[in-house]
């Protein structure tokens, strides 16, 4: 048996803020065994890369790296192993556990990973950097744990993930970008954990993140932006709850998320921008708590955001910008709360604003720009709500239509 994801590896249920926002109380209350997570995440990690609001720049993945290393056999090889030629894989030969990184990079002429078979467990992370004719992961077949993280970046003759078949856990993050031939995760269908988040981006050539269908965890935030052929998320079917910022960004073949519809709560940003085929939000009905920002933005298809309908707050900003097609805002009705500033504009057939007559508490400034069709007179009824609602922030209505009326 490999080490399952150990909550201390990843995340401290006892490290809390000493001032918890007041989002994190809320969401204590609704969440509790979620908001660890997220509490834990921002107190030790560096946020600041990430957007409040909008969808880029796209910043760096958390990383927890292991505290303690408990062997998962008895042969340890107790530095970092960095092999310059495919022979030297041998050199492994017997070792169960690397203490530090396992690090295979630039090595033109390997295609596989035979010489590590003896490999269960890596405690650092491991890292496949830039390896132009490595073709499989055979080799690592009883590999079981990686105690960090796991990056795949730059190999251009791999198709998936075969070799990797006894992975379980991943206790930091997994990142996997610009691999021009990789077609989907088949491979990795016994990974149930990873403990931090999840980054996928510029891989030309892949359709989809199957054989990720068995995660069940993920302590950080998924990113998924920049894959041309990816249509879905179906891997994400039994994740219920996601720990960090979340960008779903410029996937040009993007047609549905529903494989998000068990997901409750964000522990960071969400932010779903520049996918120009995806039409709804369906596979959000079950989202009740977005910790960060929500941003809707630059989505040229995008005509529905009526499964948002269970959506109750948002600890940050709200930004609902440029989605050329988006006629009103059905679905935001059951929303109360937004911990930041709400932003609303350049969405040139938006003819109402009514579904956010619902909200009682906006933490910001109030923008509504640059809505054509939108009345004037709505746009200030909103913020009339607001105001007898106890609001006294900033408002800047414009660029709306002026010429419309509204029944009082």
């Amino acid at each position: 048996m490999g080490r399952k994801l150990h909550k201390k590896d990843s995340f401290s249920e006892t490290i809390i803020p000493r001032k918890e926002p007041t989002a994190l109380k809320r969401c204590w209350s609704r969440f509790k065994d979620k908001c660890v997570k997220a509490a834990a995440i921002l107190s030790i990690a560096v946020v600041s890369a990430f957007p409040v609001s909008g969808c880029g720049p796209y910043g760096e993945l958390d990383q927890i790296y292991p505290v303690g290393f408990e062997p998962c056999g008895d042969k340890v090889w107790n530095l970092s192993f960095v092999p310059e030629e495919p022979e030297h894989m041998a050199n492994l030969e017997g070792y169960t556990d690397i203490t530090q990184w396992l690090v295979i990079e630039e090595i033109n002429s390997l295609k596989n990973m035979e010489g590590l078979e003896s490999l269960l467990c890596v405690n650092m992370g491991f890292k496949a950097l830039y390896n132009p004719h490595l073709e499989t992961f055979i080799g690592l077949d009883n590999l079981m744990n990686v105690g960090g993280s796991v990056k795949i970046i730059g190999n251009d003759s791999i198709e998936d993930f075969t070799g990797l078949g006894s992975l379980e856990t991943i206790n930091s993050a997994l990142w996997v970008k610009y691999n021009g031939s990789l077609i989907d995760f088949t491979g990795l269908e016994s990974l149930s954990g990873i403990g931090q988040g999840l980054e996928v981006n510029h891989n030309d050539s892949l359709v989809s993140l199957k054989g990720l269908n068995n995660l069940t965890e993920i302590g950080g935030g998924v990113r998924i932006f920049s894959n041309p052929q990816v249509e879905n998320l179906d891997f994400l079917e039994k994740v219920s709850a996601l720990g960090g910022h979340t960008n779903i960004s410029n996937n040009s073949s993007l047609v549905t998320i529903l494989g998000m519809r068990n997901i409750e709560y964000i522990g960071g940003n969400l932010s779903i921008c520049e996918n120009p085929l995806l039409a709804s939000l369906d596979g959000l009905q079950s989202l009740e708590f977005v910790y960060g920002g929500l941003s809707i933005m630059d989505s040229g298809s995008m005509v529905d955001l009526s499964h948002l309908v269970n959506l109750a707050e948002i600890g940050g900003k709200m930004n609902i910008s440029s989605n050329t097609l988006l006629t009103n805002l059905q679905g935001l009705e059951s929303l109360e709360v937004i911990g930041e500033s709400l932003w609303i504009s350049h969405n040139g057939s938006l003819a109402t604003v009514s579904a956010l007559f619902g909200l009682t508490s906006l933490g910001g400034s109030l923008t509504i720009a640059e809505n054509p069709l939108l009345p004037t007179c709505e746009a200030e009824m909103l913020r009339d709500h607001l105001i007898a609602n106890g609001w006294e922030g900033e408002a800047e209505i414009y660029g709306n239509n002026d010429d419309a009326t509204c029944e009082e």
